[in-house]
This record gives structure tokens, sequence and C-alpha cells, in this order.
């Protein structure tokens, strides 16, 4: 049963959550943003994890925005979306408004023009990733991914489904594809290319 909200919880709500948002995480030379366009189950927390352990930046991300929520008491895979949302774009502009250097581990296909302009106008460098395997690979991913929540054998933000896999696949086959300052191939070993990002990032000197 979906709870409803008014506007002082949900007020109440965004302070708890951006109070756990750290606002000096890494020094960058330059304020960057680092944000990416992937399917789910193709691996955008792996390397998101895998960048901010190598840079020190904080990961914004809504699958902990809905980890929060449902602590919260609002239950399901997308809870009060509209809160959502809400709490996704007042996050955001936090983080800009302090110069925080982050990365954003959400799909952005949709909205990635709209994010560039918007963050570079504030003075940050812009990074788009695109994160990409095979079908098959992901759908391996979250058989197992399903069957360890079941079994409470792993603890991960994301409770994306095959169900939900279907719907961005639909989006992305009918969205033309930006262009990526980088491209991760999650069925590769990371490490060597998170080597050649970071070497990416140290040459254009923002790290």
């Amino acid at each position: 049963m979906i709870r409803s909200i008014s506007n002082e919880q949900r007020m109440e709500l965004l302070k708890e959550y951006i109070s756990y948002i750290p606002l000096k995480v890494s020094e960058t030379k330059q304020p960057i943003i680092i944000a990416m366009v992937g399917l789910v189950g193709a691996g955008k927390s792996t390397i998101a994890k895998a960048i901010a352990e190598r840079t020190g930046l904080y990961v914004a991300s809504n699958d902990a925005i809905r980890r929060f929520l449902n602590e919260k008491g609002f239950q399901g895979a997308s809870p009060v979306q509209d809160m959502l949302e809400y709490i996704a774009e007042a996050g955001t502009a936090y983080l800009l408004e302090h110069r925080v250097s982050h990365i954003i581990d959400n799909d952005l296909l949709k909205f990635h023009e709209q994010a560039r302009l918007a963050i570079e106008a504030q003075g940050f460098r812009f990074y788009l990733l695109g994160v990409q395997c095979s079908e098959r690979t992901i759908l391996e991913r979250l058989k197992k991914r399903s069957k360890d929540i079941a079994n409470g054998a792993v603890d991960t933000l994301s409770r994306a489904s095959k169900e939900q896999y279907e719907v961005r696949k639909k989006v992305h086959s009918q969205t033309p594809q930006p262009v990526f300052d980088f491209i991760f191939n999650t069925e590769n070993p990371l490490e060597p290319q998170v080597d050649t990002f970071m070497a990416h990032l140290r040459d254009e000197k923002v790290v």
C-alpha cells in the first residue's frame, strides 16, 4: 500500500537524506561530475564503486534513495516515485551548490543533454560514461541477484528485476545513444579500463 505524504514530511525526509551527504569527499583540481548511461544490470554501480575507490568521489544513487525511503516505511522497488525524484533533484542541486565533485550512479540516457548543460553552467567538468555488456550476461546477473536477495546472501542497493530491464531496454532501443567520453565493457577485466579512465582524468588535469 502506498503511503500519502505531506509537504512537511517531504521537507523532513529531504533534510534527513541530505544530512548524510558529505560536503567534502575528495580533492579534485576542478569540480567534476561523472555520469553514466547503461541498462539495468550492465554494471553501473560496479563502475561507480571502482572509480570512487580511486578518487574518493561521493556516489549519488537513486538506489540509495530507494533504500532510504524503504527504511522510512515506503516499501517497494519504486517507493513514492515523485518523492524519489524530488530527493534526487534536490540532492544534485545541493552537491552543485556546495561544489562537491561526485559520481551519478543512474542511467542518464534521457537526461544527459540537460544534465551536461546544467552542470557545465555551474563550472563543473562533465564526463559521460557508457556502461555496456551483452544481454545474456545482464540476464544472468539479474537472475543471480534475485536469487541471492531472496536467500539473504547479498545486501545490494539495487532491486532491479528482469521486468525493469525489459522496460529500460525498450527505452534504450527508442532513444539515440549519446557520444560518450569513455566506454566501459563490464564483461572485460575492469581494472585496466579504470586505469585508462584515470589516466584520462590526469591528462586533463582534473585529478
